[in-house]
C-alpha cells in the first residue's frame, strides 16, 4: 500500500512538473500563458450630434476692473496734407481716390467725395499712395 501511495505521489508530482514547464515555455497567447488575445468584430458605426440647445456657464468668475488706463491717440499720417490727392487701398482690396479737406487726430481725415464731406480713418487702410497733382 505504501508503495502504491508513493508511486501515485511521484506520478502526480511529475505531472505537475510537466504542466508547470509547459506553462513557462508557452509563447502564444492562451490559457495558462498569462496573455489573452481578444478580438472585437462587428462593431456598429456611431454618429453623435448635438440635439437641442446647449447652455454653457462659468461659475465663480471674479470681477475684473481696469483703472488708470492712459488715453491713446493715434497721430495723423505725417505725409498727409490738406489738398493732397491719394489712392487708398482698404483691407478688402478696394481702391479709392481721395482729396484731403482736413487732417485730424486719431488717423481721421475729412475728404471731399461725390460733392459731400466725409470722414475716413486711414489707420484702417492697407496702403496709401500719394498721387501726382
Amino acid at each position: 500500500m505504501q508503495m502504491r501511495l508513493s508511486l501515485g505521489l511521484l506520478a502526480a508530482a511529475t505531472g505537475l512538473g510537466v504542466f508547470a514547464s509547459a506553462q513557462e515555455g508557452q509563447r502564444l497567447p492562451g490559457p495558462g500563458s498569462g496573455i489573452i488575445k481578444t478580438e472585437i468584430v462587428n462593431t456598429p458605426e456611431v454618429e453623435a450630434r448635438q440635439h437641442g440647445e446647449w447652455a454653457v456657464s462659468i461659475a465663480n468668475v471674479p470681477d475684473v476692473r481696469v483703472v488708470h488706463v492712459p488715453a491713446v491717440s493715434v497721430a495723423p499720417p505725417e505725409f498727409m496734407r490738406k489738398g493732397g490727392r491719394y489712392e487708398v487701398t482698404w483691407p478688402g482690396g478696394e481702391r479709392q481716390q481721395i482729396v484731403v479737406a482736413q487732417v485730424a487726430a486719431g488717423g481721421w481725415i475729412k475728404i471731399d467725395a461725390d460733392a459731400r464731406e466725409r470722414w475716413v480713418n486711414l489707420s484702417a487702410a492697407r496702403a496709401v499712395d500719394e498721387l501726382p497733382r
